[in-house]
């Protein structure tokens, strides 16, 4: 199965509707012509500046969790953490064999993010230094102000809330922060994020709403769904 995000529609629709002249009749026609330029105008103010946003990433402060920018020094907790098949096989992919090759794909992260192809955080407990896991977004359509978030999580630390209590943050950044209007996930019910948690989570955030979907092969492993925000 496959899940799709939460969206934003956008708000640069115009509807100029009727004219009607009156008294001001002149003014009302150069309003009416001038209304989508500004509904233009606004909507550009919103989209998200890739070399700013990419060149220092914000942190964030949960109750329980730090969600903060990759550093070279996680590479030890994450090769703890994706050298485990319960992590990488909702994936596809292969647990990683030795600290080395998880060195390599940190700085693999770290160059993407210079090249503007994705931002990856650490997750860790508060008040402590050792990552618990990661989350990020990649996959961006800087078109469309889409992009796709992706995590993971050590399986000592499953089914407490903490995937839930890391995204929230998160994705509340990518909408208010970097101005996207569409966020998609995979969802894996093992790391402890259901898809009612994901739908719970946008219905009750102010204007966003999110939808579930299905496709392809049945899998017990992932889900797609679609988070939107709306206008």
């Amino acid at each position: 199965m496959r899940v799709s995000g939460v969206s934003k529609e956008p708000n640069s629709k115009v509807n100029t509707g009727t004219v009607k002249f009156g008294s001001h009749g002149a003014f009302a026609v150069i309003l009416a012509l001038l209304r989508p330029w500004f509904l233009l105008l606004g909507s550009a103010r919103t989209m998200m500046n890739p070399e700013k946003a990419f060149k220092r990433l914000p942190a964030f402060t949960t109750e329980r969790l730090l969600v903060r920018p990759l550093r070279r020094t996680d590479a030890r907790a994450m090769f703890a953490i994706k050298s485990d098949l319960r992590v990488t096989e909702p994936y596809g992919t292969e647990p990683q064999k030795s600290l080395r090759e998880t060195k390599r794909w940190v700085e693999q992260r770290l160059a993407d993010n210079r090249r503007h192809d994705s931002m990856m955080w650490a997750i860790s407990p508060r008040g402590e230094g050792d990552a618990i896991g990661s989350c990020c977004f990649w996959h961006f359509d800087f078109g469309s102000k889409s992009a796709e978030v992706g995590y993971e999580l050590d399986p000592s630390h499953w089914h407490r809330g903490l995937t839930t209590e890391a995204l929230t943050p998160v994705l509340a950044y990518g909408f208010d922060g970097l101005g996207l209007h569409r966020i998609e996930a995979a969802l894996l019910p093992r790391m402890g994020l259901p898809i009612n948690s994901f739908s719970n989570w946008a219905s009750s955030t102010r204007g966003r709403s999110a939808s579930v979907s299905s496709s392809g092969a049945a899998s017990s492993t992932s889900t797609t769904t679609a988070c939107s925000k709306e206008s």
